[in-house]
């Protein structure tokens, strides 16, 4: 079935990539990703002398950075805040200049050349929209395209729809099946129960060895806690795919992807995109606890799909292998597969049997369909709930682009900065009566409460007391699951949010035209053309 997918605010699906100032330049509210071969190139046709002169500067000018870096370290260990600050702006300073284009124009005084390289296609790669110029020269995490064009691969859209089905089954669980839900495991893992208890039992031990124990019981009980900590990092997300989605194949062990339900739907790439793109300011904010004002804290730049962008892709079921499987009721692998289609789908044997395909395959993608509106739903009142902990004036704006995304059916989160309940099934444990309670010890178990430094600190050994009675606070902590988490990732106008990240609506249909383009979906049409730009631009260097 072909679906539409228009993003209802920024997202970001990354390539793990990180851009560095030098590949880009920033002008006029655009932001050009430079293609350095072809200026590097103009610059020798201009001058021969122009390359050797670039490569010294830029060997001159990375010297400075890293003697700055290592004077900021030094500062630092000396205590000394002021030349930290220094040496920091000095590094900020530097590296804001430190690209093809200004050394064109400042070093070279050729401002006409300059200004070719973001007048011209062909000298940069892509260009996109940013609003509002950072403050200072960071890193760029960069979105995946295809020949200059963003685009969402099948894979998220299927995470987000796994997410959805898997906070539909949970949620909605009576206290029997609540209960077999923390006991379940196969012949070859422990239990999400087992695993909870393993960690709460490993702090114990922590917490008794900080308060009488010797310091080498004290580290031999932080090295025991951090081994079963990343041992069992991602075991409950493994726990819930067995239990929602996996089949026992035939040889008491559930977990292999041959007989995982997901392997029935097949979600492709997005395609046909009439899309915007955007480069932003990403920040954590989070409640000052004195005045209840909204805080910050950077992140990094970032490119975005743009809001309002829309895709079109295929979501298809194989309907065959489903009516195979339930008329063949005594086949050894697949075990399980009926009734966990039943939970999912409303499915049984008699009622596959009477649907065709088309009918069985626009049953289950309603189902999907369903699901995924209902998580949205919640994410959306769960989003309300954070922003009344703010002063009315700090949330006046995401208030109204909340309520500009509830309108929307189907409407979910994907992609980076999603959220943790957009990704996980804690919403659905905290909407569950009968699992609500487990839901703290999770967070406390896997430290998820805690900020970096404070997550350090229950590794290892306390050198001072200090140290000592803050390892012995956190382990003694009860988290809030209802107020956790405590922060979101937004984008950001300075030092205000201005955007959330993430949300689309997947709809049934084609793609309908817009009746507004933006100035980044202006360049995006023009991108298509930099290939042919950049071959002509191959073809002369060789005449």
């Amino acid at each position: 079935m072909l679906l539409t997918l228009k993003t209802l605010s920024p997202v970001h699906i990354g390539t793990g990539n990180l851009l560095e100032p030098f590949d880009f330049y920033i002008e006029n509210q655009y932001i050009y990703i430079l293609n350095h071969d072809y200026c590097m190139k103009a610059l020798f046709e201009d001058d021969p002398e122009n390359i050797t002169r670039f490569s010294n500067w830029v060997d001159e000018m990375a010297e400075k950075i890293a003697q700055a870096d290592k004077e900021v370290k030094e500062a630092r260990r000396n205590r000394n805040r002021k030349l930290s600050a220094d040496k920091n702006q000095l590094i900020a300073n530097l590296r804001k200049d430190f690209n093809i284009v200004d050394f064109t124009r400042n070093i070279l005084k050729k401002p006409t050349l300059a200004d070719q390289f973001i007048n011209t296609p062909s000298f940069y790669k892509y260009r996109a929209f940013i609003p509002n110029r950072p403050r200072s020269v960071v890193q760029l995490k960069e979105i995946i395209k295809t020949n200059g064009m963003p685009y969402i691969p099948g894979s998220s859209i299927k995470g987000s729809i796994r997410t959805a089905l898997a906070f539909a089954i949970i949620r909605q669980m009576d206290g029997s099946e609540a209960d077999k839900f923390l006991q379940y495991k196969d012949k070859s893992g422990e239990s999400l129960l087992e695993i909870i208890n393993k960690l709460k039992d490993a702090s114990k031990k922590v917490l008794q060895t900080i308060q009488h124990g010797p310091p080498e019981r004290q580290k031999e009980a932080f090295k025991q806690l951090s081994f079963l900590t990343n041992r069992y990092d991602k075991s409950i997300g493994q726990q819930v795919e067995k239990f929602v989605f996996g089949c026992d194949d035939g040889k008491g062990k559930i977990g292999d992807p041959k007989y995982d339900l997901m392997r029935l739907i097949k979600v492709s790439d997005t395609k046909a995109s009439d899309a915007s793109m955007l480069v932003a300011e990403m920040k954590s904010f989070t409640r000052d606890g004195r005045s209840g004002d909204i805080k910050s804290q950077p992140i990094n730049l970032a490119e975005f799909i743009d809001s309002d962008s829309q895709f079109e892709f295929s979501l298809e079921v194989d309907v065959k292998l489903i009516k195979f499987l339930f008329a063949r009721s005594n086949h050894r692998e697949w075990h399980g597969f009926e009734s966990k289609m039943a939970s999912l789908f409303s499915l049984n044997a008699e009622s596959v049997n009477i649907m065709d395909e088309t009918v069985l395959e626009q049953h289950i993608i309603k189902k999907i369909m369903e699901a995924v509106h209902d998580l949205g739903q919640v994410i959306i009142a769960k989003e309300k709930t954070w922003l009344d902990r703010f002063n009315l004036k700090d949330r006046q704006e995401l208030d109204t682009l909340l309520g500009q995304i509830a309108a929307n059916e189907q409407a979910t989160k994907l992609g980076f900065a999603s959220g943790w309940f957009a990704t996980t099934i804690g919403l659905a444990l905290q909407h569950n009566q009968y699992l609500e309670n487990i839901l703290p010890d999770i967070i406390f178990a896997f430290n998820l409460d805690l900020i970096i430094k404070d997550e350090r600190l229950l590794k290892y050994p306390a050198k001072d007391r200090r140290s000592a009675e803050r390892q012995q606070r956190l382990l003694q902590r009860s988290p809030d699951s209802k107020a956790f988490p405590g922060s979101r990732r937004l984008i950001a106008d300075r030092y205000v949010p201005s955007e959330y990240i993430g949300w689309i609506k997947i709809s049934e249909g084609q793609l309908k035209a817009k009746s507004t383009e933006s100035k980044a979906k202006e360049h995006i049409k023009q991108s298509e053309n930099n290939m042919d730009d950049a071959i002509k631009a191959l073809k002369d260097h060789f005449k």
